[in-house]
């Protein structure tokens, strides 16, 4: 089931966001994602696109009608404009709205900025008061601070990946670009602060991530434990010091993750599966014992989730207050009416597909002034001429000067 809602809630509430303009020079999904963060909470986001497609992840997301739901997801709630950045005449009508803007936020290389004429010393020089959000792969100081880079080499420099996979095998990325998400509510959560800060201050300020940065941030575990022992942790596939703890296959070739996370959960876990001799079991009777005899635990166990139906022993555990989990496709996360009722999916009106576009609800939930979702992410360029007359007072004459020379569409 699913609810044809446009936004998070029926609201009409503009916004905790709603004043603060931001230029999206983004592209891919970190960048995006951080623009649409700010933008379901009411900022007035300006998505500055290249004339020659708009950003690639257009193309790279694209259908075989050139119609791309990924970018229908990550640019919602923003305006689109395309600018030529690499003509002088585009490089100087960036700066000009730049000078009109909050915020600025970019993904290009800070080299490349510079070039165009477009670094921080230049915008802040246009816009005393203004945030420019920087974006990386790496860092900005150090020797690969121009070196190109996406969300899979930076999840690789951080330790990540080598920290993925079985025990025996190789190093493997997880099922998404963790990097790019972790990246993303990075971004946002840094602009709030140079925001929160400007509000009391009047100052503008120079923020700078890194993907690699902000994954290794979040890797707090790999980090203690290298530093306690002086030794890199190894591959341990789905196992950790928690027993059990895994992924186990179910009666009818499903998945269910079980975590046995603390004593009295032991307890009821042995009840929810009828077997309650295991508690008593000297070999599983503390954690540490069922870590050390985790192969004969799961040599018990796997037999028992094979003989019931994944509905069965999800009905069960959860009676009896056990941490667990259904393993969910996609198609089994938009078939779950759960999903749908807390907001996780929503649905969105779309004229291009002529339908409602299932896409991720707005998160938080906030009780007074709740985001929500205005429109679908637009064409790439689909406000050129909205945006330069609103905010740079550019009449007609002019906006068909700059068409013609090939600095905007």
């Amino acid at each position: 089931m699913s609810y044809d809602r446009p936004h998070d809630g029926t609201n009409d509430t503009p916004g905790p966001l709603r004043g603060v303009k931001v230029l999206d020079a983004s592209t891919m999904l970190a960048g995006p994602l951080t623009g649409g963060l700010l933008a379901d909470f009411g900022a007035d986001v300006i998505k500055v696109e290249d004339i020659r497609g708009g950003d690639p992840m257009r193309l790279i997301s694209a259908d075989e009608q050139g119609r791309s739901v990924q970018s229908k997801i990550s640019n919602r709630n923003k305006r689109s404009i395309a600018i030529d950045l690499r003509h002088e005449r585009g490089q100087a009508l960036f700066l000009d709205l730049a000078a009109q803007v909050d915020v600025v936020s970019t993904n290009f290389r800070m080299s490349t900025l510079e070039k165009w004429g477009l670094g921080y010393s230049a915008l802040s020089a246009a816009n005393p008061g203004l945030i420019m959000y920087h974006l990386s792969a790496l860092g900005r100081s150090g020797s690969r601070r121009d070196d190109p880079g996406f969300a899979r080499v930076a999840e690789a420099y951080a330790g990540l990946t080598y920290a993925s996979g079985e025990p025996d095998g190789p190093p493997m990325f997880s099922g998404y670009a963790i990097a790019d998400g972790v990246g993303g509510l990075h971004g946002a959560f840094s602009i709030l602060l140079a925001l929160y800060e400007a509000q009391r201050s009047g100052r503008g300020q120079l923020v700078e991530l890194s993907l690699a940065g902000a994954t290794l941030r979040m890797l707090e575990g790999l980090v203690a434990a290298y530093e306690t022992s002086g030794r890199s942790p190894e591959r341990t596939g789905n196992r950790n010091g928690i027993a059990p703890n895994g992924i186990y296959r179910t009666g009818d070739d499903q998945w269910i993750v079980v975590p046995i996370s603390t004593p009295s959960m032991w307890l009821r876990f042995g009840t929810a599966i009828g077997r309650p001799e295991l508690v008593d079991d000297e070999r599983f009777r503390t954690n540490a014992d069922r870590v050390r005899n985790r192969e004969a635990l799961d040599a018990l166990l796997e037999p028992e989730f094979a003989s019931r139906t994944l509905d069965q022993l999800y009905d069960a555990l959860r009676s009896n207050e056990v941490a667990v989990g259904r393993v969910n496709s996609m198609a089994d996360l938009f078939a779950d009416d759960d999903a749908w009722t807390e907001g996780m999916l929503v649905r969105v009106p779309d004229t291009q597909y002529r339908r409602s576009i299932g896409m991720p609800g707005v998160i938080p939930h906030l009780s007074v002034t709740p985001g929500r979702i205005r429109h679908v992410g637009p064409d790439a360029g689909e406000h050129t001429t909205e945006v330069l007359r609103e905010l740079l007072c550019i009449d007609d004459n002019g906006i068909d000067s700059l068409r013609l020379a090939g600095v905007i569409s």
